[in-house]
């Protein structure tokens, strides 16, 4: 329609402004993430002690560009035949880079815990859906009873400005580069799509924290800090499809 009009006017008039920045706040907020919470970058540190041959290594803080690279780089210097274990306490941050950490940790078949009363939340959730197991290559995720994982949908801050059908046709093309990107990654790390379906259905002043029962539907493994037995999702989700 608008190129209808160019052709009669010669120029492209300016979709109203209320309207073109509500389309571009709808359809960038699929994408890009703004953090919950204030928090320091993402620090790598090893956890000591543990299981001989294991090593375990402590992520924590806002997820920021470079993180994904520095985590390969630090993994690069651990002993080749140990087993990796990666815990996680995120508020979350780049979502992009969420999805380069979760490479890493997936290609290096490194599983990933959110130990007792830490936080997993918003794009930390996306690098925790990477963990797998090294000897099964299959996916492999622990959350501790008292810990939590949340997630929630985006904020996008524009600043008061005319909004052009330029400007939309880009949010729509930077949209759709960035689902297939979270679909590749979803497929990839095999995780299920009701994380998506949770997070977008989310307003992003609020937070969805998601119980233990759904998470063990969900293929997360869950370990019952009362009794300290780890509760198989595998299991749970075979006797619930029955």
């Amino acid at each position: 329609m608008m190129r209808c009009l160019a052709r009669r006017a010669g120029t492209v008039s300016p979709p109203p402004r209320n309207l073109a920045r509500a389309a571009i706040f709808v359809l960038a907020a699929v994408f890009l993430a703004a953090a919950w919470t204030a928090a320091h970058a993402m620090t790598i540190k090893k956890v000591e002690g543990g299981e001989a041959g294991v090593e375990t290594i402590l992520l924590e803080g806002k997820i920021e560009g470079g993180d994904a690279l520095a985590l390969q780089g630090y993994i690069a210097k651990l002993p080749v035949a140990a087993k990796i274990v990666a815990h996680l306490n995120s508020p979350g941050g780049s979502v992009a880079e969420a999805i380069a950490a979760g490479r890493v940790i997936y290609k290096n078949k490194v599983r990933t815990v959110v130990p007792s009363k830490a936080s997993c939340t918003s794009a930390c959730v996306t690098v925790f859906l990477g963990g797998r197991d090294r000897d099964t290559g299959q996916p492999w995720q622990l959350k501790y009873s008292t810990a939590r994982v949340a997630v929630h949908s985006f904020r996008v801050e524009y600043p008061e400005k005319e909004y052009t059908g330029i400007d939309l046709n880009r949010a729509v093309a930077n949209t759709l580069k960035w689902v297939l990107a979270y679909a590749e990654y979803w497929d990839e790390v095999g995780a299920d799509y009701e994380f998506l379906y949770l997070k977008w259905s989310t307003s992003n002043k609020d937070m969805t924290f998601i119980a233990n029962e759904r998470l063990l539907e969900l293929g997360i493994k869950i370990l019952d800090e009362r009794n300290g037995e780890i509760i198989d999702a595998k299991a749970v989700r075979d006797r619930i499809a029955r």
